[in-house]
């Protein structure tokens, strides 16, 4: 017998201050910006009741300044969690789960590298995306990560674990701080990245 499984996917984070959502759902998913700029996207195939969602940065400005490999840098940090239908902190005291999160930059080049903007221009600065992924429950990153890699594959099969004896230790959160060349800003780059969620 095979185990259904759920399945939501959405495009809802924009980086480098252009604010864009648009969804599209292989079953059925919707999404809602809170308060705060994370979108909440809550699954809505059966079995219903939705146990579940996912919850990203509706929009992440590269406004910090660093330094990555001696080069200076924009960067910032968005935090992806899986969620409760209504946006509050997953758990279930029934069963443990896994949750399969991956993000897809709109832009890449031909050999699979994240780009803020596909580049045409021969002249122009190379506008690579960085990415770099926290460990499930570590706090927010207070300085540039020493990690960053613009490979596609940073930013996907990420594994949220829950534990039917309790989220605390370790919360269904994950930092993703992203960077890119400052000339991106300058010139108003921006770039969205779609999002996909599953219940293992």
């Amino acid at each position: 017998m095979f185990k259904r499984k759920k399945f939501m996917a959405l495009c809802a984070t924009t980086l480098a201050g252009l604010s864009a959502l648009g969804s599209f759902a292989p079953m059925a998913a919707s999404a809602d910006v809170a308060k705060n700029g994370d979108t909440v996207v809550t699954y809505e195939g059966a079995p219903k009741p939705a146990e579940w969602g996912l919850s990203m940065p509706g929009t992440i400005s590269l406004t910090k300044d660093g330094k990555y490999q001696g080069y200076p840098v924009k960067y910032e940090a968005g935090k992806v969690s899986i969620v409760t239908a209504s946006g509050t902190d997953f758990e279930d005291n029934t069963k443990d789960y896994n949750f399969k999160v991956s993000g897809i930059s709109k832009y890449l080049t031909d050999d699979n590298k994240n780009m803020i903007l596909h580049c045409i221009d021969p002249e122009d600065a190379n506008p690579w995306l960085y990415a770099a992924v926290a460990d499930q429950g570590s706090p927010e990153p207070d300085k540039l990560p020493s990690n960053l890699n613009s490979n596609k594959d940073i930013i996907s099969n990420m594994i949220f674990s829950s534990k039917m004896t309790g989220n605390k230790d370790k919360p269904l959160t994950r930092y993703i701080s992203f960077a890119s060349n400052p000339s991106a800003k300058d010139k108003n780059y921006s770039n969205t990245i779609s999002w996909t969620a599953t219940e293992q």
